[in-house]
Order: structure tokens, then sequence, then C-alpha cells
């Protein structure tokens, strides 16, 4: 990962499935002008960023659906990693489980969004890239 603008708003997705990534995609360059959104797909990639990561992210996408002992993963090295400590973490979720969610926010998760495939879903998302992520 190159230096980046500091204008330049930098989405990370960390999510299996395509789909999602295609939708979350599509949601963010809608709502922000400047973007650079990179999307990893499964464990390996991931760890692999985090030894490398150089640049801050302004938001970590992270889909919930993965397995549990890896997203507590990802989690735990974003919020212990000096670099990554303070970058919101919005959580991709398809159910709305209250429980899971608590166990979630211990570790900072920031919001949570569910249903990409519902145009009101993405709908929030852009609001709150456009009033929330970006101020």
């Amino acid at each position: 990962m190159k230096n980046l603008n500091s204008n330049l708003f930098y989405a990370l997705i960390i999510d299996h499935e395509k789909k999602d990534h295609f939708l979350l995609r599509r949601t963010i360059n809608n709502a922000v002008p400047q973007v650079l959104i990179e999307s990893l797909y499964d464990e390996e990639e991931t760890i692999a960023y985090f030894e490398k990561c150089k640049t801050k992210p302004s938001l970590i996408f992270l889909d919930m659906n993965m397995h549990t002992i890896f997203l507590k993963f990802v989690l735990y090295t974003v919020r212990t990693t000096k670099l990554l400590s303070k970058v919101p973490v919005a959580i991709i979720n398809s159910s709305r489980d209250e429980k899971n969610r608590e166990e979630l926010r211990v570790f900072g998760v920031a919001e949570f969004y569910s249903g990409l495939e519902r145009k009101i879903e993405q709908k929030l998302i852009s609001l709150d890239l456009r009033h929330k992520w970006l101020t």
C-alpha cells in the first residue's frame, strides 16, 4: 500500500462474499467522490495485509458472517495496532442478533449495517459515509 493523499477516503472491506464487495463498493463510490477501496476476501489475505499495513484506512467494513474466532482476531488486531487503533469499524451483518452485537461492541465496533441488498441499508451507509465518517 502506497502513501495516500490525506484528502482521499480509504475504505477497507473484509468479506468472503464477492457480491457484498460489489454492493459495498458501489455504495461507497456513489457517496464519496475521492475514494480508494481495498478488498480482502479471506483470512490469509487479511493477515498478510495486517503484517504489512503502513497506511491507515478511514473506515473498515467487516463481515460478521466470517468465522467468529477470525472476526475477533481482526477486531483485536485493529484495536491493538497503533496505526489502526482509532479506525472506526462497521460490521456488515445479515442478522439482528443483539447478543453478538453486544459482544462485538466490546471491541469498539462503531456501527452495524444489515442487508446490503436492501436499498434502504445502502442509503443509510451512504448517509453515514457523508455525515459521520467524512466529518
